[in-house]
Protein backbone atom coordinates (compact mmCIF):
# COMPACT_ATOMS: atom_id res chain seq x y z
CA UNK A 1 0.00 0.00 0.00
CA UNK A 2 0.86 3.41 -0.84
CA UNK A 3 0.10 5.84 1.56
CA UNK A 4 0.33 10.05 1.03
CA UNK A 5 0.01 12.56 4.14
CA UNK A 6 -0.37 15.93 3.80
CA UNK A 7 0.97 18.57 6.37
CA UNK A 8 3.74 15.34 7.81
CA UNK A 9 6.06 17.72 9.26
CA UNK A 10 4.98 17.56 12.37
CA UNK A 11 1.96 16.77 15.06
CA UNK A 12 -0.06 13.94 13.90
CA UNK A 13 1.08 14.14 10.19
CA UNK A 14 4.89 13.39 11.59
CA UNK A 15 3.07 10.17 13.76
CA UNK A 16 1.33 8.86 10.64
CA UNK A 17 4.33 8.88 8.54
CA UNK A 18 6.50 7.21 11.14
CA UNK A 19 3.73 4.68 11.74
CA UNK A 20 3.46 3.76 8.31
CA UNK A 21 6.94 3.68 7.21
CA UNK A 22 7.72 1.67 10.56
CA UNK A 23 4.89 -1.23 8.93
CA UNK A 24 6.93 -1.40 5.92
CA UNK A 25 4.56 0.73 3.83
CA UNK A 26 5.55 3.03 0.95
CA UNK A 27 4.88 7.26 2.39
CA UNK A 28 4.59 9.73 0.11
CA UNK A 29 4.92 12.76 2.65
CA UNK A 30 4.22 15.97 1.78
CA UNK A 31 5.62 19.35 3.67
CA UNK A 32 4.82 22.99 2.99
CA UNK A 33 8.32 23.75 2.71
CA UNK A 34 10.95 21.19 2.42
CA UNK A 35 13.67 23.69 3.60
CA UNK A 36 11.42 23.78 6.62
CA UNK A 37 10.87 19.81 7.34
CA UNK A 38 13.91 19.66 9.84
CA UNK A 39 14.02 16.01 10.58
CA UNK A 40 11.68 14.68 8.48
CA UNK A 41 13.75 15.78 5.33
CA UNK A 42 17.38 14.06 7.01
CA UNK A 43 14.85 10.35 7.78
CA UNK A 44 13.94 10.47 3.61
CA UNK A 45 18.10 9.80 2.62
CA UNK A 46 18.01 7.17 5.13
CA UNK A 47 14.94 5.28 4.53
CA UNK A 48 13.55 4.03 0.65
CA UNK A 49 10.27 4.21 1.72
CA UNK A 50 10.10 7.42 2.18
CA UNK A 51 9.31 10.07 0.02
CA UNK A 52 9.24 13.72 0.54
CA UNK A 53 7.35 16.51 -1.82
CA UNK A 54 6.59 20.22 -1.24
CA UNK A 55 2.81 21.15 -1.46
CA UNK A 56 0.91 24.06 -0.33
CA UNK A 57 -1.99 22.67 -0.14
CA UNK A 58 -4.01 25.90 0.05
CA UNK A 59 -2.50 26.99 -2.90
CA UNK A 60 -3.80 25.18 -6.70
CA UNK A 61 -0.83 25.65 -8.37
CA UNK A 62 1.29 23.71 -5.82
CA UNK A 63 -1.61 21.07 -5.03
CA UNK A 64 -1.62 20.84 -9.17
CA UNK A 65 1.96 19.78 -9.58
CA UNK A 66 2.86 17.94 -7.11
CA UNK A 67 0.27 15.63 -8.18
CA UNK A 68 2.10 15.84 -11.13
CA UNK A 69 5.51 15.23 -9.62
CA UNK A 70 3.64 11.91 -7.56
CA UNK A 71 2.19 10.48 -10.82
CA UNK A 72 5.84 10.51 -12.40
CA UNK A 73 7.41 8.46 -9.14
CA UNK A 74 4.17 6.40 -8.09
CA UNK A 75 1.50 4.47 -10.42
CA UNK A 76 -0.78 4.78 -7.77
CA UNK A 77 -1.46 6.35 -4.66
CA UNK A 78 -3.89 3.90 -2.03
CA UNK A 79 -4.59 5.84 0.74
CA UNK A 80 -4.45 9.78 1.13
CA UNK A 81 -4.79 11.51 4.24
CA UNK A 82 -5.11 15.54 4.45
CA UNK A 83 -3.99 16.02 7.51
CA UNK A 84 -2.36 19.20 6.61
CA UNK A 85 -4.19 22.03 8.76
CA UNK A 86 -3.57 25.64 10.61
CA UNK A 87 -4.71 27.10 13.83
CA UNK A 88 -4.02 30.59 14.45
CA UNK A 89 -3.11 32.01 17.66
CA UNK A 90 -5.54 35.49 16.64
CA UNK A 91 -8.85 33.04 16.22
CA UNK A 92 -8.72 32.45 19.54
CA UNK A 93 -11.21 34.96 20.39
CA UNK A 94 -14.92 34.57 21.06
CA UNK A 95 -16.43 36.32 18.31
CA UNK A 96 -15.97 35.27 14.36
CA UNK A 97 -16.10 39.46 13.48
CA UNK A 98 -12.88 40.09 15.77
CA UNK A 99 -11.07 37.43 13.53
CA UNK A 100 -8.19 39.10 11.18
CA UNK A 101 -9.74 38.73 7.22
CA UNK A 102 -6.42 37.21 6.41
CA UNK A 103 -6.42 34.72 8.67
CA UNK A 104 -10.18 33.73 8.29
CA UNK A 105 -9.39 33.13 4.09
CA UNK A 106 -6.04 31.08 4.93
CA UNK A 107 -7.85 29.17 7.64
CA UNK A 108 -10.84 28.17 5.04
CA UNK A 109 -8.02 27.36 2.46
CA UNK A 110 -6.30 24.64 3.92
CA UNK A 111 -8.66 23.26 6.25
CA UNK A 112 -11.42 23.05 3.82
CA UNK A 113 -10.49 24.00 0.66
CA UNK A 114 -7.39 22.17 0.45
CA UNK A 115 -8.71 18.71 0.81
CA UNK A 116 -11.50 19.08 -1.52
CA UNK A 117 -8.42 20.66 -4.38
CA UNK A 118 -6.48 17.65 -2.92
CA UNK A 119 -8.71 15.22 -4.12
CA UNK A 120 -9.65 16.76 -7.81
CA UNK A 121 -5.32 16.60 -7.92
CA UNK A 122 -4.78 12.99 -7.03
CA UNK A 123 -8.05 11.12 -8.28
CA UNK A 124 -6.42 9.93 -11.07
CA UNK A 125 -3.62 8.10 -8.73
CA UNK A 126 -6.55 7.37 -6.27
CA UNK A 127 -9.13 5.87 -8.73
CA UNK A 128 -5.82 3.02 -10.24
CA UNK A 129 -5.89 1.50 -6.52
CA UNK A 130 -8.67 -1.52 -5.96
CA UNK A 131 -9.59 -0.16 -2.61
CA UNK A 132 -8.71 3.71 -2.47
CA UNK A 133 -8.87 5.77 0.57
CA UNK A 134 -9.52 9.10 1.03
CA UNK A 135 -9.56 10.42 5.42
CA UNK A 136 -10.13 14.23 6.22
CA UNK A 137 -8.51 14.68 9.59
CA UNK A 138 -11.80 16.64 10.96
CA UNK A 139 -12.49 17.52 15.05
CA UNK A 140 -15.46 16.97 17.28
CA UNK A 141 -17.62 20.36 15.66
CA UNK A 142 -21.12 19.39 15.15
CA UNK A 143 -23.29 21.61 13.31
CA UNK A 144 -25.93 21.90 16.43
CA UNK A 145 -22.72 22.79 18.67
CA UNK A 146 -21.38 26.53 18.21
CA UNK A 147 -18.48 26.79 20.13
CA UNK A 148 -17.28 29.77 21.59
CA UNK A 149 -13.37 30.16 21.26
CA UNK A 150 -11.89 29.28 17.44
CA UNK A 151 -14.45 30.32 15.79
CA UNK A 152 -13.21 30.10 12.28
CA UNK A 153 -11.18 26.91 13.03
CA UNK A 154 -14.55 25.36 14.04
CA UNK A 155 -16.42 26.63 11.11
CA UNK A 156 -13.53 25.25 8.61
CA UNK A 157 -13.36 21.55 10.60
CA UNK A 158 -17.25 21.51 10.19
CA UNK A 159 -17.41 22.22 6.65
CA UNK A 160 -14.44 20.35 5.86
CA UNK A 161 -16.27 17.27 7.91
CA UNK A 162 -19.34 17.98 5.30
CA UNK A 163 -17.14 18.28 2.57
CA UNK A 164 -16.04 14.25 3.04
CA UNK A 165 -19.66 13.46 2.94
CA UNK A 166 -20.21 15.15 -0.04
CA UNK A 167 -16.93 13.48 -1.75
CA UNK A 168 -17.77 10.27 -0.20
CA UNK A 169 -21.01 10.46 -2.57
CA UNK A 170 -19.20 11.96 -5.35
CA UNK A 171 -16.50 8.70 -5.74
CA UNK A 172 -16.89 5.65 -7.08
CA UNK A 173 -18.42 2.93 -4.29
CA UNK A 174 -14.66 1.00 -3.96
CA UNK A 175 -14.02 4.21 -2.05
CA UNK A 176 -13.30 4.68 1.41
CA UNK A 177 -14.49 8.39 2.85
CA UNK A 178 -13.78 9.37 6.08
CA UNK A 179 -13.92 12.35 8.28
CA UNK A 180 -11.86 11.53 11.56
CA UNK A 181 -11.75 13.41 14.76
CA UNK A 182 -7.97 12.64 15.83
CA UNK A 183 -8.74 13.42 19.42
CA UNK A 184 -7.73 16.07 21.42
CA UNK A 185 -4.12 15.18 21.03
CA UNK A 186 -1.08 17.38 22.84
CA UNK A 187 0.50 18.27 19.91
CA UNK A 188 1.44 22.81 18.78
CA UNK A 189 -1.92 22.96 18.07
CA UNK A 190 -3.99 21.28 21.30
CA UNK A 191 -1.63 21.88 24.05
CA UNK A 192 -4.41 23.23 26.01
CA UNK A 193 -7.18 20.81 25.93
CA UNK A 194 -4.86 17.46 25.32
CA UNK A 195 -5.96 14.10 26.69
CA UNK A 196 -3.89 11.76 24.30
CA UNK A 197 -0.75 11.97 22.57
CA UNK A 198 -0.95 11.86 18.81
CA UNK A 199 0.64 8.35 19.08
CA UNK A 200 -2.52 7.14 19.90
CA UNK A 201 -4.48 8.96 17.44
CA UNK A 202 -2.17 7.70 14.66
CA UNK A 203 -2.26 3.80 15.54
CA UNK A 204 -5.91 4.25 15.68
CA UNK A 205 -6.19 5.93 11.78
CA UNK A 206 -3.72 3.66 10.92
CA UNK A 207 -5.46 0.51 12.50
CA UNK A 208 -8.94 1.60 10.29
CA UNK A 209 -6.57 2.08 6.89
CA UNK A 210 -5.90 -1.38 7.47
CA UNK A 211 -8.75 -3.20 8.15
CA UNK A 212 -8.44 -3.51 11.77
CA UNK A 213 -10.92 -1.87 12.80
CA UNK A 214 -13.85 -1.15 11.38
CA UNK A 215 -15.58 2.55 11.00
CA UNK A 216 -19.09 2.61 12.19
CA UNK A 217 -19.73 5.69 9.90
CA UNK A 218 -18.39 8.21 7.63
CA UNK A 219 -17.24 10.30 10.26
CA UNK A 220 -15.72 8.63 13.12
CA UNK A 221 -13.00 9.49 15.80
CA UNK A 222 -9.79 7.46 15.58
CA UNK A 223 -10.82 4.42 16.46
CA UNK A 224 -13.72 4.14 14.31
CA UNK A 225 -16.78 5.21 16.71
CA UNK A 226 -19.19 6.90 15.25
CA UNK A 227 -19.48 10.68 15.39
CA UNK A 228 -22.59 12.57 15.71
CA UNK A 229 -22.33 15.03 12.12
Amino acid sequence: MTVLVTGAARGLGRRLVDKFVREGYEVIATVRDRMRAGELAQLTGQNERLHLYEMNVSCWDSIYKCAQSVGEDFETIDLLINNAGVLFESDKVKRIMDVDVEVLRETIAVNTEGPILVLKAFYPLLQKSAAPGFYIITSEGRMNHHWHGMPVYSLSKIAAGKAAGIIGASVEEKFQVLAIHPGRMDTDMGHESAQIRPEEAAEGIYELATGQRVPESWYVDYLGRKMEA
